[in-house]
């Protein structure tokens, strides 16, 4: 059970000391996937402050004699697996990139409010260089949120646009391309259809001669002609 601010703020710490090094871990793969030069510098930025934050975080706990203890983080690390599930499903670099800096955004805003809360707390405890490192690390924090904003606004995002826009219009043509086919093999049927209607006129025709044939009184095959109905009486 926590009953006091030092035990509260101990329970932070812990916290954080996992979110960091999960966020570490996890940059490291992020890395893999990263061509941009700026963003690859930015991230090796994240991981140098991480280790400062975790530095900070484990002098801290010596001050306040907390206990050792192992605590898992669940919200940062859903977060990162949120973004690794993510990278799955996309496949060009634009796109990947676009995706890491919003995971690793999104991971940065639960970090700085983290700071935040432990910030005040050493401040209430009389830890004022814990609260100061943390609050160093939420300026930081603030600062490469805007840093990977623009980032993303200039160079990222609109590359992986235009290439979502390329796709679209390949699309295009192929669809194009298959209604072409299609209509030639309409025109193929038609004409077999229409072949199909001049077969069945001739054999009409054909049918209605044989039952214009009569057999004369002289044993052979004669027809009904104009003429030879009229020779004949017939009408």
């Amino acid at each position: 059970m926590i009953q006091s601010p030092e035990e509260l703020l101990s329970h932070q710490l812990f916290s954080i000391r996992d979110a960091e090094s999960q966020a570490s871990k996890a940059i490291e793969r992020y890395l893999e996937h990263i061509e941009t030069d700026d963003l690859r510098e930015l991230l090796a930025l994240r991981l140098a402050q991480g280790k400062t934050i975790v530095q900070n975080v484990e002098k801290g706990m010596k001050q306040i004699a907390v206990k050792p203890r192992s605590k898992q983080n669940a919200a940062a690390r859903g977060l990162i697996e949120q973004t690794e599930a993510l990278l799955g499903e996309v496949e060009s670099i634009d796109m990947k990139e676009a995706a890491v800096i919003a995971g690793v955004q999104e991971l940065e805003h639960y970090c700085i409010a983290v700071w935040g809360t432990v910030r005040a707390l050493a401040g209430e405890v009389g830890e004022d260089d814990l609260a100061g490192a943390m609050q160093r690390a939420v300026e930081e924090g603030y600062a490469l949120d805007e840093q990977l904003s623009a980032i993303a606004e200039g160079e990222i995002n609109p590359s992986a646009m235009a290439e979502e826009s390329e796709d679209d219009e390949e699309f295009g043509e192929e669809d194009t391309a298959e209604g072409a086919d299609g209509d030639e093999a309409a025109g193929t049927e038609s004409g077999r259809t229409k072949n199909k209607g001049k077969s069945a006129a001739t054999s009409g025709k054909d049918s209605d001669l044989k039952q214009r044939e009569y057999r004369g009184a002289d044993g052979e095959i004669h027809h009904h002609t104009r003429k030879a109905m009229e020779r004949s009486g017939g009408k």
